[in-house]
């Protein structure tokens, strides 16, 4: 009973003393709270302030970047579709690229862009005149080998037609004659008819 009263005595000593170190406690940590939520909201403006600037920066870097990679895209062309005029006009468009200093610290860049895709769209451009002047060449040997054949289609097709005009006048010639000699024969037995019918008639009358 002593110990259970000296430690009730020990629990209302202890909550007189705490009463005001805990109002106290509460106290200090409302102020350090709104201390430190006055920081935070300082240094959460400062972090957007910065990544909105280093998101500026990343898009200007986005766009010189972008600006190289265009030059380099000139040279990208499909030489095996492409005709000499396209890739021609893409030559002018490389060689027309100015590279200045717009391109901040990616000019060094730029201009190795633009002489390589010139040089290469050079190569191209040669190639591909080259292959043109290939076709134009096989259209054209293609062309006369065709009219040839036209021609030789053309010359057979008279020659059989005046062949046949041929063998149609050379029958017709020959059903003429035959016709002519019918006729000849049809005269002749005629003749020998009335030839004969004097005959009998005579020789009835002599009868």
């Amino acid at each position: 009973l002593a110990i259970g009263k000296t430690v009730a005595e020990l629990d209302r000593v202890h909550k007189a003393v705490k009463a005001p170190l805990a109002e106290k406690v509460s106290l200090l940590d409302g102020e350090r709270k709104r201390i430190k939520d006055g920081l935070l909201e300082v240094q959460d403006g400062i972090k957007q302030q910065i990544a909105r600037h280093e998101a500026e920066l990343q898009a200007i870097e986005d766009a010189l970047a972008a600006r190289v990679q265009a030059i380099k895209d000139l040279a990208e062309i499909d030489e095996h579709s492409s005709t000499s005029d396209q890739v021609r006009a893409a030559l002018q468009e490389a060689q027309g690229v100015s590279v200045d200093d717009s391109f901040r610290h990616h000019e060094a860049n730029a201009a190795l862009a633009k002489s390589k895709a010139v040089a290469a769209l050079g190569e191209i451009l040669a190639r591909v005149e080259a292959r043109e002047q290939q076709e134009a060449e096989l259209a054209r040997v293609k062309a006369e080998l065709a009219a040839k054949e036209q021609a030789e289609r053309d010359e057979r097709i008279a020659r059989e037609a005046r062949e046949a005009a041929e063998r149609e006048a050379e029958q017709a010639k020959a059903r003429e004659a035959a016709a002519a000699e019918r006729a000849r024969q049809a005269e002749i037995a005629a003749a020998e008819a009335a030839k004969q019918a004097e005959i009998d008639k005579a020789a009835a009358v002599e009868q």
